[in-house]
């Protein structure tokens, strides 16, 4: 029933239907809380790679009831400090501070803050969104005191300068494609092509993989094309081998930069702790598009 909920609300979020969308995220977080007390233990890394599609749809009040749900389940098969529960809640936790029903001045913003730091890293991209959030918020507010302690908070606010990944200046050996993209929306085409072509490989794009693909977007400061092409015609453009044909791009770049293309790839493949053999053969055949050897990547 899940996966026919989550085809329908990305059906309909290409289609910009995002109210019958949003209809479908909440129906799919009630089932999971009045339903899914039944479920059994080997159901749960399936059901948590739904609820991590929240942050991708950007549902995050729906998500929080989803992953409450989800948590109460959990419990059932493990200690509340083990780590699936752990992660449930600060998921959680995480969806009600974007979701705006978390008091941005409160105590609770900096344990959750804290719980995202220990359970996914302070580089995270859900650890870094809370912190613009709060941080966003305390500006407003005035929430702050002078000479205090700013512990997680530390981290400044201001913008942070882009990282120019690659120079793809218009070169007479770089070939236009029909889409007539610019240097930067093909750069970040091909991040995404990459992206999808790894994480799909073991048949599921988790929400740490698709959460490096973000940080890596906007760390390069390039345009996110998720939305502009959907999911369904990301997937065409990789059957149609646009993949390759952007690489073919970046073939004369000097070693250097595709070495750190290479990373970006690398980044993709251990999101989730560990590197999955069909993964590794992905970016060993991406890297020889551009002609660089997976042994290179360091």
């Amino acid at each position: 029933m899940l996966e026919q909920f989550r085809a329908e609300i990305d059906r309909d979020l290409a289609q910009s239907n995002r109210q019958r969308a949003q209809a479908y995220a909440h129906l799919a977080a009630s089932t999971m809380t009045s339903h899914g007390g039944q479920g059994t233990a080997d159901q749960v890394n399936a059901l948590m790679v739904f609820g991590e599609q929240y942050y991708r749809w950007k549902f995050f009040l729906e998500g929080v009831e989803y992953w409450k749900g989800l948590f109460q389940l959990i419990r059932r098969f493990v200690p509340v400090d083990h780590d699936y529960a752990r992660r449930a809640l600060t998921i959680a936790g995480a969806f009600s501070l974007l979701g705006g029903t978390m008091e941005l001045d409160k105590p609770v913003t900096q344990s959750t803050l804290a719980m995202l730091a220990a359970n996914f890293g302070e580089a995270h991209p859900l650890t870094q969104d809370c912190r613009d959030k709060i941080i966003a918020a305390r500006g407003a507010t005035g929430w702050s005191t002078a000479g205090a302690d700013p512990g997680p908070f530390a981290q400044t606010s201001g913008p942070r300068a882009p990282e120019h990944l690659v120079d793809m200046t218009p070169s007479p050996k770089r070939q236009e494609t029909a889409m007539k993209l610019s240097p930067k929306e093909e750069l970040s085409l091909w991040i995404t092509l990459a992206f999808l072509a790894i994480a799909l490989a073991d048949g599921t794009v988790s929400d740490a993989e698709h959460l490096v693909w973000k940080r890596a977007i906007q760390r390069a400061n390039l345009p996110d094309l998720w939305d502009r092409f959907t999911t369904k015609g990301l997937r065409d453009l990789l059957d149609q081998g646009m993949l390759q044909a952007l690489s073919n791009n970046f073939a004369a770049l000097d070693r250097g930069t595709k070495i750190t293309l290479g990373r970006v790839l690398k980044e993709i493949v251990f999101a989730d702790g560990h590197a999955d053999p069909r993964e590794i053969d992905e970016v060993r055949k991406i890297c020889g598009w551009i002609g660089l050897s997976i042994t290179d990547i360091p």
